[in-house]
Protein backbone atom coordinates (compact mmCIF):
# COMPACT_ATOMS: atom_id res chain seq x y z
CA UNK A 1 0.00 0.00 0.00
CA UNK A 2 1.62 3.40 -1.01
CA UNK A 3 1.12 6.45 0.58
CA UNK A 4 0.75 10.06 -0.78
CA UNK A 5 2.22 12.33 1.63
CA UNK A 6 1.28 16.35 1.87
CA UNK A 7 4.71 17.04 -0.49
CA UNK A 8 3.22 14.71 -3.20
CA UNK A 9 5.90 12.52 -2.41
CA UNK A 10 4.83 8.46 -2.07
CA UNK A 11 6.06 6.10 0.48
CA UNK A 12 4.92 2.70 1.73
CA UNK A 13 2.59 2.41 4.39
CA UNK A 14 4.79 1.91 7.68
CA UNK A 15 3.03 0.46 10.44
CA UNK A 16 5.65 1.06 12.68
CA UNK A 17 5.29 5.16 11.86
CA UNK A 18 1.66 5.49 12.34
CA UNK A 19 1.38 3.13 15.57
CA UNK A 20 4.84 5.75 16.91
CA UNK A 21 2.62 8.42 16.28
CA UNK A 22 -0.37 7.16 18.25
CA UNK A 23 1.81 6.01 21.03
CA UNK A 24 3.54 9.50 21.25
CA UNK A 25 0.41 11.63 21.30
CA UNK A 26 -0.95 9.11 23.98
CA UNK A 27 1.73 9.53 26.29
CA UNK A 28 1.80 13.49 25.44
CA UNK A 29 -1.43 13.13 27.68
CA UNK A 30 0.12 10.61 30.13
CA UNK A 31 -1.33 8.41 28.59
CA UNK A 32 0.38 4.81 28.33
CA UNK A 33 -1.15 2.15 25.57
CA UNK A 34 0.23 -1.07 26.06
CA UNK A 35 1.39 -2.94 22.77
CA UNK A 36 -1.91 -4.73 22.08
CA UNK A 37 -3.97 -1.88 22.40
CA UNK A 38 -1.31 -0.08 19.83
CA UNK A 39 -1.24 -3.46 17.59
CA UNK A 40 -5.14 -3.05 17.51
CA UNK A 41 -5.37 0.61 16.86
CA UNK A 42 -2.68 0.06 13.46
CA UNK A 43 -4.39 -3.40 12.52
CA UNK A 44 -8.46 -1.53 12.56
CA UNK A 45 -6.95 1.38 10.56
CA UNK A 46 -4.79 -0.43 8.04
CA UNK A 47 -8.45 -2.46 7.36
CA UNK A 48 -10.13 0.49 7.18
CA UNK A 49 -7.91 1.29 4.24
CA UNK A 50 -8.05 -1.71 2.67
CA UNK A 51 -12.24 -1.67 3.10
CA UNK A 52 -11.70 1.93 1.27
CA UNK A 53 -8.72 1.28 -1.06
CA UNK A 54 -10.20 -1.82 -2.40
CA UNK A 55 -8.43 -1.60 -5.72
CA UNK A 56 -5.33 -0.69 -3.98
CA UNK A 57 -4.64 2.89 -5.05
CA UNK A 58 -3.11 4.92 -3.15
CA UNK A 59 -4.11 6.92 -0.36
CA UNK A 60 -3.06 10.09 1.33
CA UNK A 61 -1.91 11.18 4.51
CA UNK A 62 -5.08 13.24 5.13
CA UNK A 63 -7.62 10.08 4.47
CA UNK A 64 -5.32 8.24 7.11
CA UNK A 65 -5.47 11.03 9.44
CA UNK A 66 -8.94 10.49 9.16
CA UNK A 67 -9.25 7.27 9.77
CA UNK A 68 -6.85 7.48 13.37
CA UNK A 69 -9.45 9.79 14.40
CA UNK A 70 -12.60 7.66 13.63
CA UNK A 71 -10.43 4.89 15.17
CA UNK A 72 -9.67 6.37 18.18
CA UNK A 73 -13.00 7.44 18.61
CA UNK A 74 -14.64 4.16 18.07
CA UNK A 75 -12.57 2.29 19.93
CA UNK A 76 -12.61 4.28 23.10
CA UNK A 77 -9.66 6.58 22.96
CA UNK A 78 -11.29 10.07 22.59
CA UNK A 79 -8.98 11.71 25.13
CA UNK A 80 -5.72 10.94 22.80
CA UNK A 81 -7.55 13.14 20.23
CA UNK A 82 -6.22 16.61 21.14
CA UNK A 83 -2.68 16.09 20.80
CA UNK A 84 -2.64 13.72 17.67
CA UNK A 85 -4.91 16.66 16.26
CA UNK A 86 -1.89 19.18 17.57
CA UNK A 87 -4.65 20.95 19.79
CA UNK A 88 -3.52 22.42 23.15
CA UNK A 89 -5.08 21.09 26.45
Amino acid sequence: MEIIKKDGRIESFNEKKLSTSIENSARDNEIYLNKSDLNFLVGYIENMIKDLRKDNSKTSSYEIKGLVIEALIVNGFKNILDKYLGLNN
